[in-house]
């Protein structure tokens, strides 16, 4: 296996990491990993950020939410303002209310949040680093009792893990008869990951310890005896502002890009994940049976 190396910049330690590239797929593993994972999860770590949002913007939140998932978003004033990606990667797969939702890896449960707010009763979040809420609870996958989920979500947790096959055993286990797993992951079949290299905003190490290939996700598929309903490519701006702010040596913790660059850069994404290139993709899984 090829060894790679990649340093840690979103907090600007620059503490170097290697990494083993399968010569068959080529996803990048890490070497060795961390003994306490949780040393890189400071207070500051974006998935746990919640801030004190004033009324107003818990309202817009709410406005932006419900526009979003009635499929309002692409001819809205909303495109001016942040998406809500997680949100957005739910449309069109035939959800219900009564729908029992699990969301692995959920942060401070934002998207269980939203999805309360619209309607949905059976939604659940954990996380094993988050704090516990009315709607998270501290543990993993692994400790979590409760089965039968209708749908099963790791929006960008996965590769946080570091064993993600056999994580998502243990989440067939928890779905229903026709459940189904949606897997949200950067990749390494990319422009950005071949443009960029180590300066790849979502190569993220320590924190992603596995980044996947379009072909070791297939192979997962198969080997989970699940259907592979389809992959698309979902990646956003965040491939090139991100990086380039690595590539010059600037961390990206409290960065935020002008909503200009932000638009040109979401813009040239679109162009990419239509020929699949771009740098993360959404796949969605169902049990046979």
């Amino acid at each position: 296996m090829a060894l790679h190396q990649a340093c840690e910049q979103m907090f600007g330690t620059r503490q170097p990491f290697d990494y083993l590239a399968c010569p068959v797929c080529g996803a990048l593993q890490m070497a060795r990993m961390p003994e306490d994972l949780s040393a890189f999860y400071p207070p500051g770590y974006y998935s746990y950020q919640t801030g004190a949002n004033a009324r107003w913007r818990q309202i817009l939140r709410r406005w932006r939410n419900r526009d979003l998932w009635q499929g309002h978003w692409r001819s809205s004033a909303w495109q001016l303002l942040q998406p809500f990606d997680n949100l957005l990667a739910l449309q069109g797969l035939g959800l219900q209310r009564q729908h029992r939702i699990l969301d692995v890896g959920c942060g401070q449960g934002q998207l269980v949040l939203a999805l309360q707010e619209l309607g949905f009763k059976q939604v659940l979040g954990i996380d094993p680093f988050a704090e516990a809420s009315a709607h998270v609870r501290v543990l993993a996958i692994e400790h979590l009792a409760e089965g039968n989920w209708d749908l099963i979500c790791f929006h960008h947790s996965l590769e946080h893990l570091p064993d993600p096959l056999a994580t998502l055993q243990v989440a067939v286990l928890r779905l229903a008869p026709r459940g189904r797993l949606l897997i949200r992951v950067p990749t390494v079949d990319s422009w950005a990951y071949r443009y960029y290299g180590p300066h790849w905003v979502q190569w993220d190490p320590p924190r992603h310890l596995y980044l996947f290939s379009r072909q070791n996700m297939q192979r997962f598929a198969e080997l989970l005896d699940l259907r592979l309903v389809w992959l698309r490519d979902d990646s956003t701006g965040l491939q090139f502002w991100g990086s380039e702010r690595y590539r010059q040596g600037l961390p990206l913790q409290g960065y935020r890009p002008l909503r200009g660059q932000r638009l040109r850069a979401d813009w040239r994404a679109r162009a990419l994940n239509r020929v699949h290139q771009g740098d993360q993709f959404s796949c969605l899984l169902q049990k046979k049976s």
